[in-house]
C-alpha cells in the first residue's frame, strides 16, 4: 500500500521546511480530485507537527500557538476557524480576515518539487483540526505513483513577502 510520507528537514527561526514523498499510488478512484493527501499536525506531538517543530526560540512558533497563546486580535484559548487558519499560514495579502494589523505574524505555504519529480502535482492547503488549532494539508495529483516535493511554512518578514 503506497502512502504520503512526511519529515522535517530544516527549522530556522522563520521557516519551517518538509519533505513529503509519495511512494506510489495511493488511490485514484473516479471522480476524485486527489491521489492522496497527509495532514501536518498542531498538537505538540512527535515530529512532523507544527508546535513541536517550531521550538520556543523560533519567531515562527507564535503563528504555530495562536489557539494557545492569542495572537493579535485571536484571544488565546479560543478555536480557529478555517478562515483564520489559512490567514495565520497561508496569508498571501495582507487584507486577510485575521483580526488584528498589518503586523500581526503570519506565514506563507509554498510547495517545491524536488528536481527527481517531474510526475506529481502538489497541493497545500491550511485548515484546522478538532480543537481548532491550525494545520497543513498536503494532496498529491492523480494516479502519478512516486514523487517528492518540499513545503516551506515561511514566517512573512514583511508586507510583501
Amino acid at each position: 500500500m503506497a502512502l504520503i510520507v512526511v519529515g522535517l528537514v530544516e527549522a530556522t527561526p522563520y521557516r519551517l521546511r518538509y519533505l513529503v514523498d509519495q511512494n506510489g499510488v495511493v488511490s485514484s478512484p473516479p471522480n476524485q480530485l486527489v491521489d492522496g493527501t497527509v495532514v501536518i499536525p498542531n498538537d505538540g506531538g512527535a515530529t512532523p507537527d507544527l508546535r513541536t517543530d517550531a521550538n520556543p526560540f523560533m519567531r515562527i512558533r507564535e503563528v504555530m500557538r495562536a489557539r494557545l497563546d492569542g495572537l493579535g486580535q485571536l484571544p488565546a484559548g479560543v478555536a480557529l476557524t478555517q478562515a483564520a487558519a489559512r490567514a495565520l499560514l497561508d496569508s498571501v495579502l495582507p487584507e486577510s480576515v485575521l483580526p488584528g494589523n498589518r503586523n500581526t505574524h503570519r506565514c506563507v505555504l509554498q510547495v517545491t518539487p524536488t528536481k527527481d519529480n517531474s510526475a506529481i502535482a502538489w497541493g497545500v492547503d491550511a485548515n484546522v483540526d478538532a480543537q481548532g488549532d491550525p494545520v497543513i494539508v498536503v494532496a498529491s495529483s492523480i494516479g502519478l505513483g512516486l514523487g517528492q516535493a518540499y513545503v516551506d511554512v515561511v514566517l512573512r518578514h514583511s508586507f510583501d513577502l
